[in-house]
């Protein structure tokens, strides 16, 4: 009699921990995720694609999305180890982090004959990147004493900073001899091809 009612117990105590473990596994049924501009795999976690994460033992196929999965729609499966439970995921990847621009403090210009020259933009470029995609550099100056159409602008977009007399493609700004001797403030700003269009610097990329 003694045996027969230790076995009842053990029973009873194993279905109640089955009840607890089998709770549903409730995924978002959508997520937009960004790659950034470092280029590393960003690893999916629990938070990203469960509506209410618990410490219960999960596994996430596929676990890490890259910058080749820009435009694209990944089902994400979460399965519980504990009770084979899983639910499904879309995540669409996206790339909305600017690219990492990085300048030179300082540089110094010669004017010729003309009393002019000209700065372009890889001149002060100090390796920015995009871990993602391909870059594109444009130059302007903050202020301009030699009334240069385009100087304090980038280029002949409709983003900030543009005027549609700009024609240079921001590659470059002008220097004359008002601004000899004088600190001359410049900007550089880095694009990428977040749409992946093959088009750097247009509508849907990013710029720093």
């Amino acid at each position: 009699m003694k045996n027969y009612l230790q076995l009842v117990i053990i029973s009873i105590i194993g279905c109640f921990i089955c009840q607890i473990g089998s709770s549903q596994v409730d995924c978002k049924d959508e997520v937009v995720i960004s790659v950034t501009p470092w280029g590393e795999d960003i690893s999916l976690t629990l938070d990203m694609v469960l509506e209410n994460p618990s410490t219960n033992n999960y596994v996430i196929t596929p676990s890490t999305i890259s910058c080749d999965d820009i435009g694209s729609s990944i089902l994400v499966a979460v399965i519980n180890t504990n009770t084979g439970d899983q639910c499904l995921s879309t995540v669409s990847v996206v790339d909305k982090t600017p690219p990492v621009a990085i300048v030179t403090a300082t540089t110094s210009l010669r004017l010729n004959s003309s009393s002019e020259t000209l700065l372009y933009a890889q001149d002060i470029d100090n390796g920015s990147y995009d871990g993602c995609t391909g870059i594109k550099l444009e130059i302007r100056k903050v202020t301009d004493a030699c009334d240069v159409a385009g100087n304090t602008t980038f280029d002949n977009d409709v983003d900030a900073d543009d005027s549609a007399s700009d024609d240079d493609n921001g590659s470059y700004v002008s220097f004359c001899e008002e601004e000899s001797g004088e600190i001359v403030l410049v900007v550089l700003r880095v694009w990428d091809d977040a749409n992946r269009d093959g088009v750097i610097g247009n509508s849907g990329d990013n710029y720093n």
